[in-house]
């Protein structure tokens, strides 16, 4: 009996390790191609110029922000990856250079954090996956304070992968970050105000084969607003796309070859900026640099 009580136990044990495999390789395992000269669409190809490292206390990066009234980075990480929920998503405040970290905060999400983005005066908004979204206040030498949050959504279903901010009108861009490309428009309370769903022209897409679907081939996971433009980055074949905020129409695809996957971006002074997405299956994740084209400071 001791025989079959302890082969039963080791089955036991084995099938419970598989399940587990099983589920954190579903959660966290390999999901996309990040190749942009694999790509279905006629892109503009523009070459990553430099990387840098990311400081070692940055982990499960997420999404990214360049604040321009004080120069420096904002980064928002994923919670731990862990089998059951650890809601211990970061923000980040780094320097110009990207070496140190000025401020640190675990925010209060119920998600990971994929949507970060300045208002400015030492605001700072983050975006959760599931819909929350958290206002923060820099307080200098006392750090980052949390003082509001507003749930953008009562019902779930939502995956959001991104966060941008309209400094004229005061109201914020996200997006859902898998299947259809739907864009919304929210204010600072998280009221939704509009949405709408992002079309690829045809322009775009001659090349593509009868397989190609814009909903299902890429993903928005980085967003920015700048001069009536949104430039929205898909991790899935490492694309931007820049819409026209006044006829939400996409009138440029960049695609970015040999850029590893990146989980946010974000644009400083005519350069593009992509942190790389922390995996299992991936090297240890950098921030990488594009010259893009003749921008303004973020605002």
């Amino acid at each position: 009996m001791n025989r079959f009580a302890s082969a039963a136990a080791i089955i036991g044990i084995s099938l419970s390790v598989i399940a587990i495999y099983i589920v954190y390789d579903f959660r966290y395992g390999i999901e996309l191609d990040s190749r942009a000269e694999y790509g279905p669409l006629n892109a503009r190809m523009l070459t990553v110029d430099d990387n840098f490292d990311i400081p070692v206390e940055i982990n499960l990066a997420a999404g990214l922000s360049y604040d321009a009234d004080n120069d420096w980075f904002l980064v928002s990480t994923d919670e731990p990856h862990t089998l059951l929920p650890v809601h211990q998503a970061r923000v980040f405040v780094l320097d110009s250079t990207f070496t140190s970290i000025l401020r640190s905060h675990y925010v209060q999400s119920d998600s990971d954090l994929e949507g970060i983005t300045t208002m400015g005066s030492g605001r700072i908004a983050t975006l959760s996956e599931l819909g929350k979204l958290t206002f923060l206040q820099d307080d200098g030498a006392d750090g980052l304070t949390e003082i509001a949050h507003f749930k953008v959504f009562d019902e779930g279903g939502h995956k959001l992968g991104s966060l941008a901010y309209d400094h004229t009108n005061h109201h914020f861009y996200t997006a859902e970050k898998e299947g259809g490309k739907t864009i919304y428009k929210i204010d600072e309370q998280g009221k939704l105000l509009e949405s709408f769903e992002l079309r690829m022209p045809k322009t775009f897409a001659e090349a593509a084969d009868e397989c190609f679907n814009f909903d299902d081939d890429y993903t928005i996971a980085g967003m920015q607003y700048i001069d009536e433009k949104l430039y929205i980055f898909s991790e899935a074949y490492s694309t931007v796309f820049v819409m026209e905020i006044s006829t939400q129409q996409i009138t440029d695809v960049i695609g970015f070859p040999h850029l590893p996957e990146s989980s946010g971006m974000t644009i400083r002074n005519g350069k593009i900026y992509f942190i790389g997405d922390q995996e299992d299956y991936l090297p240890a994740p950098k921030l990488h640099v594009a010259a893009l084209i003749s921008q303004n400071p973020a605002r």
